[in-house]
């Protein structure tokens, strides 16, 4: 069994200085030559793993989860980080890894909407 490492770019700032803030999909060696050549950019790896729409789960990804309450909709968002050499998913309130749940234990389909450099003000809605 082989394994191939894929990674995923989110460019703040390229070596130029020019904000980008945009998701960019290179080799691990373009996206490390980047970062050498100054470009501020937040590598995020991918898990292995597909959410319920078939797109590729990375650390930094956010997982919504929406639950009825009071007969109303509600949201959370939680983060898909990279610890400890595994995939997790941050339950905690406070998003400080206080509960963290294997992301191949986790008891329901995965729906990722954006990730943490899109949306750093991430919250739960309702």
């Amino acid at each position: 069994m082989s394994y191939e490492l894929e990674l995923r770019g989110f460019v703040h700032r390229n070596c130029s200085g020019q904000i980008i803030n945009q998701m960019r999909y290179a080799s691990p060696f373009q996206l490390y030559k980047w970062k050498e050549q100054g470009t501020e950019i937040s590598i995020m790896l991918f898990s292995g793993k597909l959410d319920k729409n078939n797109r590729k789960i990375f650390a930094g990804d956010l997982h919504k989860d929406e639950t009825i309450v009071d007969g109303e909709m509600k949201a959370s968002y939680y983060p898909i980080i990279f610890e400890d050499a595994s995939f997790w998913v941050d339950e905690s309130f406070k998003k400080d890894g206080t509960c963290l749940i294997p992301l191949s234990e986790y008891p329901e389909p995965i729906n990722i909407q954006g990730n943490i450099f899109e949306n750093p003000n991430y919250k739960s809605e309702g």
